[in-house]
Formats: C-alpha cells, structure tokens, sequence
C-alpha cells in the first residue's frame, strides 16, 4: 500500500493482497478500503490454470466505480504459481483495467531486471499503451537499473528495499538513499532516448 506523488498531484493506491486470498473473504472490497483510494492492486499467486479473469470481475464488482484496477503479475510466474504476465497483460487490456504492475514473487531471488528481457518490456509496455493502460514495475528494483527501465518508457517505478536502511525492506525509509533514487531517476529522465524496443 503507498501513494504516488506527480508534481503536486497525490495519487493514493491501495494493495489487496492475492486474489486467492479473497475467495474465503465474505465481505466485499468496499468494505475494507479506506475514502479517498484512486487504485487498487491485486496479485495473482495461485492462479495458474485457473480462470482468473473471472474472479478478478467478481472482487471489482465489489468496490466503488471510481476505483481503478491494477493486475499484478509475477516475472517469476512459475515460482508465484501465478499466470504468465503476457497473459495478464492481455487480460488486463481485455478487461479494461488502469494498468499492468510486473514484480517479483519472491524477494529473495532474482531481481525484476533479471528475470525479464527488455523485448518483453518493450513489447508489454506498447500493447498497454496502445490500449490506454499504464505500465508499473517493481521487484528488487535498484538505482543502478533505473535508466535501463526509463529508457524503456516504463510509467510508473516503484521501489521499497532500494529506499529503506542498508537496502533491507524491514529498516526505515533512508532518507539519503530516497535521494540518490530520485537523483538517479532524474538523470535518466532526461537522458532517456526511449530505444528499448530496439535492445533486447
């Protein structure tokens, strides 16, 4: 759960756990989320070979109609039991989602930048887009790989063990290392020459 900040614009988004999880929940999404919830996320561990565009429309028609839903896949889809993320991507597009959030499962085994290809990237993030979704990564990310990512014109980056004490998501946010990100990002910002879809 976190909050994106645009300029001067907030942006409030809210973690829903796994989907699977919600299957035994009784009550409904509305119930739980707080006023003022722009996105919401949900993952899909558990959900290979199962139909989980269906379950995904029953947990929405649950919450307000001004939220917006983002799928969450798993680069590392087959330790995560989840669906692979090009078939996310294309159900997420199908369903009319706000866009497609790519991690990592497991937090102790390779990082996002190697478990995908920036092929993949390039070919996920021009699909959403050309049907008006966005394109969030996350999962071990570090200031070095930001301008690989920007280049590729991913828009949204989200980190958490890059911005915390001594890089352990369990510390404290750092505010030094919080600066170097934002330092890093903005360097790559305004050197990015958007040629991912022509590296691999």
């Amino acid at each position: 759960r976190g909050g994106g900040v645009v300029g001067q614009t907030f942006s409030v988004s809210v973690a829903l756990g796994e989907l699977v999880e919600w299957e035994s929940i009784a009550t409904q999404v509305s119930d739980w989320l707080p006023r003022g919830v722009q996105l919401d996320k949900v993952g899909l561990c558990g959900f290979a070979g199962r139909d989980w565009m269906l379950a995904w429309r029953r947990l929405r028609a649950g919450a307000p109609q001004e939220v917006a839903w983002v799928a969450a896949a798993y680069a590392d889809a087959v330790a995560a039991g989840s669906p692979a993320v090009a078939d996310v991507c294309g159900g997420a597009i199908a369903m009319g989602g706000a866009g497609l959030l790519v991690d990592t499962w497991c937090k102790r085994s390779a990082s996002l930048p190697e478990s995908i290809s920036l092929t993949e990237l390039a070919r996920w993030r021009r699909d959403l887009r050309g049907a008006g979704l966005f394109l969030a990564l996350a999962g071990r990310l570090e200031a070095e790989s930001l301008p690989r990512l920007v280049d590729c014109g991913v828009d949204v980056i989200a980190v958490r063990s890059a911005a915390c004490e001594e890089g352990d998501r369990r510390r404290p946010i750092c505010r030094r290392r919080v600066r170097h990100l934002r330092d890093q990002l903005d360097r790559s910002v305004r050197m990015a020459p958007g040629r991912c879809a022509s590296r691999g």
